[in-house]
């Protein structure tokens, strides 16, 4: 009998070979191949923040704004006593939902893994804002806690 010859295809394309053998990754590439393999949602991630840090700026203006508007109304003697207690509750939420919004964006832009709990919970809060709010803090919980996000 004839020794048993290869299958060859010869209208396979010459880099078919070496296409079909999984490329040889090292211990300091794996790392980097997993980056290579998840980019867009690394981009997808670090936008999000983006948009937490745009939140951020436009509460501190709105903070800025607050505290002027309430620096004139004590100079002008214009507050009516129950006001100064209520705007002063509000700019302390505010100010600390600024604050979490920083670090948030902060940290989605760095990637920081001790952010994800706390965009979690704001993205579900988020979902209630129909239709908008839904469909985009869909997608953020869908980046920060899917089965990809790990």
């Amino acid at each position: 009998m004839e020794a048993e010859q290869e299958h060859v295809n010869p209208f396979a394309s010459p880099l078919a070979e070496e296409s079909a053998s999984a490329p040889v990754v090292t211990a300091d590439g794996a790392l980097e191949q997993i980056r290579r393999d998840n980019l867009s949602r690394e981009a997808s991630i670090k936008s999000i923040g983006s948009l937490y840090l745009l939140g951020a700026l436009v509460m501190t203006l709105a903070i800025a704004t607050t505290l002027l508007t309430l620096l004139f109304a004590v100079a002008s003697a214009d507050v009516v006593s129950g006001d100064g207690a209520f705007v002063g509750i509000t700019s302390f939420f505010y100010v600390a939902m600024t604050a979490a919004f920083w670090w948030i964006g902060l940290g989605l832009r760095r990637l920081n893994p001790a952010v994800r709990f706390w965009t979690i919970i704001l993205s579900a809060i988020g979902l209630l804002g129909f239709p908008f709010g839904t469909l985009i803090n869909g997608y953020i919980l869908w980046l920060v806690a899917g089965r990809k996000a790990k």
